[in-house]
């Protein structure tokens, strides 16, 4: 339901030119039968405030979900300023309203790949993405003067 595989697939045929760093447990214990390309890395569950030196090291996050009501780690990407890349069936496409990312078909690996390519190849672009994803975090979901930890 992650759309894991397509990801994989995407990322293989990207092989010398992108890597992938895949965070998190096991699709619910279950053993995940997949081949993961070279430049694929599988890492397990790390606690959540080592997360933040994930997102901040990444150029884009990544949730190419087929199904997935919100998606909160979405939103702490965007807010370490990381932009992020999700399918039109999420809940956190609506976070994107006003950037910080791009919305991609769900299923669709070519438009994932093409999308993925224009980024890496247009860091400007992708500069400015990371610029909207932490101004609408922070400029919408937070409102001045309250507590953030």
């Amino acid at each position: 339901m992650k759309g894991l595989r397509e990801l994989l697939d995407v990322v293989g045929r990207l092989e010398g030119e992108v890597e992938l760093k895949v965070i998190g447990a096991e699709n619910r214990g279950k053993q995940f039968e997949v081949e993961w390309p070279s430049n694929a890395k599988r890492l397990a569950a790390v606690p959540r405030e080592a997360l933040v030196s994930h997102y901040r090291q990444a150029d884009v996050f990544i949730n190419f979900s087929y199904s997935d009501s919100w998606g909160q780690t979405v939103l702490e990407a965007m807010a370490c300023g990381t932009p992020v890349i999700v399918s039109d069936n999420t809940g956190a496409k609506d976070a994107l309203r006003d950037g910080g990312g791009v919305v991609v078909k769900t299923g669709d690996s070519e438009a994932l790949e093409h999308c993925i390519v224009s980024l890496h190849r247009d860091r400007e672009k992708l500069a400015s993405l990371a610029q909207e994803a932490g101004r609408f975090v922070y400029g919408h979901l937070i409102r001045p003067g309250s507590a953030v930890s």
